[in-house]
């Protein structure tokens, strides 16, 4: 299963740690994008492999050089995914290689690929229909590069810099549960030092953003109940009844995160139990 569930966990008779991928690009992609998307992705690289390897029969010298290059890099690149998984900076190699290959597979004097101008409306539809997909497949990958680039620009910034660097790397890639708890948590600083209800309110609702994209993870649960325990110290002392119950369903689905069970044991030290 995706994600082991509470339901999950209870029927298999222990806990098992909830993972957010297969790290196999091709399972991956079968369980999130479905069969189609699955087959389009996989005719692309079976296409790619044939007209590459066609290509690499045919030419000679420098070209040939070049193309063994490239053929290596995406053979590796696919041996990769098979324990891997798709980011946006070697997603952008791959196109880049797929837009070489059919580039130099069109210009081959072969009666197998040129068929195609007997029908030329036919032929300029293809052509639209993968540049719209190849420029697609780059915007979303530069698009996810940039937002990595916020990411890990905003580790090294002051506390000010990294919120506004997380919320515009969030904006671009809203995916990622653990940005969010990151968001959270910078919030939780600024309500440490300035104890301003405000950004212990901001914090809360990013935690619940990102509980929406992880709502089967223990870790949610586990930093939901530590926020809830310093929403009972500081503002409202009925938020440990929340505390107890998030601290409990993290444990129910990994009960060996060392973290959460030392917010267990705090809140029991805080009401005396």
């Amino acid at each position: 299963p995706k994600f082991a569930t509470l339901k999950y966990a209870k029927f298999i008779g222990k806990s098992t740690y909830p993972s957010d991928n297969a790290h196999n690009y091709f399972l991956q992609l079968l369980s999130t994008q479905g069969i189609l998307g699955f087959s389009a992705y996989v005719l692309i690289v079976f296409v790619l492999l044939f007209y590459g390897i066609k290509l690499l029969l045919k030419q000679e010298g420098e070209k040939r050089i070049l193309l063994s290059g490239l053929m290596a890099a995406f053979v590796g690149y696919l041996i990769y995914l098979q324990s891997g998984i798709n980011i946006s900076s070697n997603g952008m190699i791959f196109w880049l290689i797929a837009g070489i290959i059919s580039n130099q597979a069109v210009k081959l004097d072969d009666l197998e690929f040129n068929y195609l101008k007997k029908f030329d409306y036919l032929r300029l539809f293809l052509t639209v229909l993968f540049v719209l997909f190849f420029f697609f497949g780059s915007y979303l990958s530069i698009k996810l590069y940039v937002a990595d680039v916020y990411f890990k620009s905003a580790e090294k910034s002051d506390l000010t810099s990294a919120i506004e660097k997380y919320k515009s790397g969030i904006e671009l890639n809203p995916y990622i549960p653990r940005y969010y708890y990151t968001l959270g948590d910078l919030y939780l600083k600024i309500d440490l030092d300035q104890r301003n209800v405000l950004f212990f309110d901001k914090a809360k609702e990013i935690y619940f953003k990102g509980r929406k994209i992880d709502s089967d993870g223990f870790e949610s649960y586990s930093l939901m109940g530590n926020l809830y325990i310093q929403e009972g110290l500081k503002y409202n002392p009925d938020s440990f009844l929340s505390a107890e119950n998030e601290i409990k369903k993290s444990l129910e689905i990994y009960p060996y995160w060392l973290s959460t069970r030392a917010n267990l044991g705090f809140y029991y030290l805080l009401t005396n139990q």
